[in-house]
């Protein structure tokens, strides 16, 4: 029931903002494939709890005795610095894991199931497969399972990625042309999602597009892309999505 809920205050929030600021204003709020988008969003947060937990409990376990000093120096921290540094490794450990799921060949299998759709709006970012985010999950949680982060700022820092990843994929005209080269704006993450080959493979970062402007890989050039989605034939359907990775 819970799950229903959040999909509801969710629609309703982000659906006016769509319509009121659409980039794409022919673009059905009921596209295609937006039965299958609302199973990989009702199933996939408790698959993606359970792949998530079963890779970052062994990291916990093996590093809960190290780095003492640094541990007890953020624990000192004020809680919004400490949401802040957050981010900031969450998103360099993100930028990283992102981009190994578009080098290595099975990871970009995974991956791929996210970049299918050939319309983003802001159902599109769940459709993921859950060991593509189990992994990504993880890998971020790791330094703030390593450096003992506090439960509220994980807690806080996990509802934010969420509504924030959302608000990148929504079908909005947003550029935010001054801000968009510190902080991750649709325009920015819609160019990661394009079909065009000169947009593929950039923008990996979750929040500061700035990582990707450090390690090579930021382009923002000065129009929207045309087409989104990949090269491959992606089956309809949630089970059938979860199991091309491994067909």
């Amino acid at each position: 029931m819970s799950k229903l809920v959040a999909f509801a205050f969710l629609f309703l929030l982000f659906v006016p903002l769509e319509r009121l600021f659409p980039l794409h204003p022919d673009q059905k709020i009921f596209r295609s494939g937006f039965l299958t988008d609302v199973v990989h969003f009702l199933i996939n947060e408790v698959l993606i709890k359970v792949s998530t937990f079963l890779l970052a409990l062994p990291i916990f376990l093996l590093t809960r005795d190290l780095f003492p000093a640094l541990k007890a120096w953020i624990a000192g921290l004020h809680g919004g610095l400490q949401f802040l540094l957050a981010i900031l490794l969450a998103d360099f450990f993100g930028y990283w894991a992102h981009r190994l799921h578009h080098s290595v060949p099975f990871l970009w299998k995974l991956h791929s199931v996210h970049h299918s759709p050939g319309t983003l709006d802001w159902l599109s970012s769940a459709r993921v497969h859950p060991i593509n985010v189990g992994i990504n999950r993880a890998i971020g949680a790791a330094p703030l399972l390593l450096l003992g982060f506090t439960k509220a700022t994980f807690g806080a820092y996990l509802i934010f990625v969420g509504l924030w990843g959302l608000f990148l994929h929504s079908n909005v005209r947003f550029e935010l042309k001054i801000l968009r080269r510190v902080f991750a704006t649709p325009f920015f993450h819609h160019w990661h999602h394009s079909k065009d080959p000169e947009g593929q493979n950039k923008n990996f970062a979750g929040q500061f597009p700035w990582m990707d402007a450090l390690f090579g890989t930021l382009f923002l050039p000065d129009h929207w892309p045309k087409e989104y989605g990949i090269q491959e034939k992606m089956p309809d359907g949630y089970f059938s999505q979860m199991k091309f990775p491994f067909s």
